[in-house]
């Protein structure tokens, strides 16, 4: 599950550009200025008995994040971060996954029809791609329609044939980018949430740089001119 808010400060807050992430007790924050007075700010949980009612209300979400960051011992700032934040009516969402090994297997492509963005690699947010990855998808799903729909000034096959194939095309570019997308987010999303003191253990002594590359690397990217 994860709860998501942003606060408006009246002048500049004192969060410096960046992202900083908190780790820990089986729950991950999140903390990312959008501009010289908004701050974005994420909590991640594992829904249980213990908090199956924490979602309830605006109020019961903010306490529940202001208590597990206090544990986390974090400074006040981002204690008050939590506290004036701005929620809406939607306090909770449960993340969505998609296993890599069922779209390595599934259609991404059907006659004219095809899938991109979420509805193509639905993952959890650890390496924070999901976004970027649908704006690849347009660039090359809208570069190889082009190349479909020009080559209709060239005669051959008719148009709804050259799309079908543009479609195919697109799936099979893409395919193996959004399984590599998945499966990292899987990976890093089970080292991250992970409670056990083992894990924790690995995580921090000897995982640290593993993760840290992978955030820097996998967004380094060319999908090709438009």
């Amino acid at each position: 599950m994860a709860t998501r808010g942003l606060t408006e400060y009246e002048s500049e807050h004192c969060f410096k550009p960046g992202f900083l992430q908190i780790i820990g007790g089986g729950h991950r924050a999140g903390i990312i200025p959008c501009s010289e007075k908004s701050v974005y700010w994420f909590l991640t949980w594992i829904a249980s008995e213990e908090n199956k009612n924490v979602d309830e209300s605006i109020e019961k979400m903010k306490d529940y994040a202001i208590r597990n960051l206090k544990n986390a011992n974090v400074s006040e700032e981002t204690i008050e971060l939590i506290k004036q934040s701005e929620m809406g009516n939607v306090v909770s969402t449960p993340l969505k996954y998609r296993s890599p090994f069922s779209l390595l297997f599934s259609k991404i492509t059907e006659d004219n029809v095809c899938v991109a963005g979420d509805a193509l690699h639905a993952t959890t947010p650890e390496i924070g791609q999901g976004g970027c990855m649908a704006l690849e998808d347009s660039v090359v799903l809208a570069r190889c329609l082009s190349e479909a729909l020009l080559g209709s000034k060239k005669g051959g096959d008719g148009e709804y044939e050259r799309i079908q194939g543009a479609l195919k095309k697109f799936a099979k570019e893409r395919r193996w980018r959004s399984i590599k997308l998945i499966a990292l987010s899987y990976f890093v999303g089970f080292i991250q949430q992970n409670a056990d003191p083992f894990m924790s253990f690995i995580r921090e002594r000897l995982l640290t740089r593993l993760i840290a590359n992978i955030y820097i690397n996998f967004p380094i990217y060319d999908c090709g001119k438009l």
